[in-house]
């Protein structure tokens, strides 16, 4: 049985891949949704979910290489859905971390 990241997310991925920008940001998805320490230092991120598909690793990698990405882009579920509190394929896109 593999170890679960921060509780949810299933690493369904190659050896070795945990270094790609994918892997970050997946990693950094979950992170903002389970992570008790974080909600600490950001309480506002205490009901955000992560869609059941993007659970695994191997399906947001799927998403995120379809996807135009920058230098310095990051993953955003607010932008498309004011509010939303879902990370999921239908709710988020790459925009410029200015």
């Amino acid at each position: 049985m593999k170890k679960l990241v921060y509780g949810k997310g299933v690493y369904d991925l190659a050896p070795g891949l945990s270094r790609l920008k994918a892997y970050s940001d997946w990693k950094g998805m979950l992170e903002r949704a389970y992570s008790e320490k974080y909600h600490l230092k950001e309480p506002s991120y205490r009901d955000v979910e992560v869609d059941k598909e993007w659970l695994f690793a191997s399906n947001f990698m799927e998403w995120h290489n379809k996807q135009r990405i920058e230098l310095r882009w990051q993953l955003d579920k607010d932008l498309l859905i004011p509010g939303n509190r879902v990370y999921s394929a239908d709710t988020c896109m790459y925009i410029p971390a200015w």
